[in-house]
C-alpha cells in the first residue's frame, strides 16, 4: 500500500468520525474535544484525519 492511500484513508476515516458525531455536539467540540477523538498521535496520519474530520464539518448540514 502507498503511503499517498493510506493517508487518504487515514482522512477518510476522520471525515466518517465526524460523521458519527451528533450534529449539535459536533458544533459545541472545541479542539481539546477534537484531539481526544483523534485515534493518532504523530504527524503525518494526525494532520490526515484532521483534515477529513474537519472538512466533514464543514460540510455538516445533516
Amino acid at each position: 500500500m502507498t503511503d499517498a492511500f493510506r493517508l487518504s484513508r487515514i482522512q477518510a476515516a476522520g471525515w466518517n468520525a465526524a460523521r458519527r458525531v451528533p450534529e449539535s455536539r459536533l458544533a459545541d467540540l472545541d479542539e481539546e474535544g477534537i484531539a481526544a477523538l483523534n485515534p493518532y498521535s504523530a504527524d503525518p496520519e494526525r494532520i490526515r484525519w484532521r483534515v477529513g474530520f474537519d472538512s466533514a464539518r464543514e460540510t455538516s448540514g445533516r
